[in-house]
């Protein structure tokens, strides 16, 4: 790293109530939907990216990518590959909503799961539902975190 950067790292607060979503699959139909297929009986859903970004809104920004594991195989086994691309913020910020976007796709298969038919029950029909964004809390937590190295408007 260069001298002088400066690095946002999560408190032990925001680290504790950060979500984490395991992977799994719908097991019946839901709302117009069609139940989900899976490879065999009792296989459940997975996600196979291997993908880092960091600083995605920055310009010294940088996405990690490849088949690489990221494990001692991967280095010393396997024909794996692995690319760095630094400094293309176009392609880094592409990176992040990817990974926000799977992130969100498999936290609404779980809270659907956890929670069944009281996962949904329809949009909001103010915009009170953004106000989580801007109060103390996770959400606005979230949103600094993506947000940090954008600049402020004036």
């Amino acid at each position: 790293m260069r001298r002088g950067r400066r690095i946002t790292l999560l408190s032990l607060a925001a680290a504790a109530a950060a979500s984490v979503a395991a992977a799994s699959a719908l097991d019946d139909q839901f709302g117009e939907w069609q139940r989900e297929l899976l490879k065999t009986p009792g296989a459940h859903a997975i996600v196979h990216d291997k993908i880092v970004v960091v600083d995605p809104l920055s310009d010294d920004c940088a996405v990690i990518t490849g088949s690489h594991n990221l494990g001692y195989r991967a280095s010393y086994a396997n024909d794996d590959n692995l690319v760095v691309i630094r400094g293309h913020r176009r392609l880094a910020e592409a990176y992040a909503v990817h990974v926000m976007d799977v992130y969100d796709h498999y936290r609404w298969r779980y809270i659907r799961e956890r929670y069944g038919a009281k996962a949904f029950t329809g949009l909001a029909r103010t915009d009170d539902w953004q106000d989580k964004y801007f109060r103390a809390g996770a959400a606005l937590d979230e949103t600094r975190f993506w947000t940090s190295a954008a600049p402020v408007p004036a």
